[in-house]
């Protein structure tokens, strides 16, 4: 063997050893694109997943919120129904105050603080004046310049073999 073909051989053996090297680095390319396509593709999964679950969370938090609001709704109109006098807005600065207490009930006064409310209809004079029960009457309170934002209106009131009875709401 000459030279030449020592030196072909040689450098055919490093040949078929850079394929093989080339072809094993191609094998593992390929490999790692197929992981990279199924990372992506269990990302892209997770990622529904997760938008998935963040909106029934968001459902489930919407609705545990007007669950919320609904009780403290029902709660507050179970407390306003328990008010033996009931203060309905019946116009532009004008309430109407329903009497239920239950029975006929002989009203005595009418105050608020801060301010002055005015009743309409009923000569306050007298010494009492009797409201059926669910019978209602009116007051006036606010518009002017100087009158405050809201004020307590008390009620003082009795009923017959009963003592006198205060209820006091703030309006408006």
């Amino acid at each position: 063997m000459d030279t030449s073909t020592i030196v072909n051989l040689g450098l055919l053996v490093i040949s078929g050893v850079a394929a093989a090297f080339a072809g094993w680095q191609a094998f593992e390319a390929r490999g790692a694109r197929d992981d990279a396509q199924q990372a992506r593709n269990d990302a892209k999964a997770h990622e529904e997943a997760s938008l998935k679950a963040a909106r029934e969370a968001a459902k489930s938090s919407t609705r545990s919120a007007e669950a919320a609001e609904r009780q403290a709704a029902a709660q507050e109109q179970a407390l306003h129904d328990r008010d033996p006098w009931r203060f309905d807005p019946a116009g532009q600065n004008r309430w109407k105050v329903t009497n239920r207490t239950g029975s006929l009930a002989y009203l005595e006064e009418v105050t608020s603080a801060p301010g002055t409310v005015d009743v309409v209809g009923i000569d306050m004079t007298l010494s009492f004046i009797e409201v059926a029960n669910g019978a209602s009457f009116f007051i006036n309170f606010g518009g002017g310049v100087t009158d405050p934002a809201s004020t307590d209106v008390t009620i003082e009131w009795f009923k017959a073999n009963e003592g006198t009875h205060f209820f006091t709401h703030t309006i408006p």
